[in-house]
């Protein structure tokens, strides 16, 4: 997976069991950036929650998930353009 600010995650993948060393180019396209809060039912902030953007495969769920800042705050940087809809879901001991 290759990740650059304001750029859509990029993926693809590379087959080096023929050769050890392979170069590989990958174009990246603009991505949007979300920051979010995670509140309780209460709308209080819920601190250390971590936040995924829903995905039926474990290994991208797994790369596409952000844990609340100091400030109880989640950043997703580099979401792909192509849809205006991103589910999510959060999770945080006790909830």
């Amino acid at each position: 997976m290759v990740t650059s600010p304001r750029m859509a995650r990029t993926s693809a993948g590379v087959d080096v069991s023929e050769r050890p060393h392979a170069d590989v180019e990958l174009l990246v396209a603009p991505g949007a950036k979300v920051i979010g809060r995670v509140l309780d039912q209460n709308d209080q902030p819920v601190g250390a929650a971590a936040v995924s953007q829903v995905s039926s495969h474990a290994i991208l769920r797994a790369a596409l998930t952000e844990t609340t800042n100091a400030e109880v705050r989640f950043v997703y940087d580099g979401l792909p353009l192509k849809s205006l809809r991103y589910p999510f879901s959060a999770s945080a001991a006790g909830f």
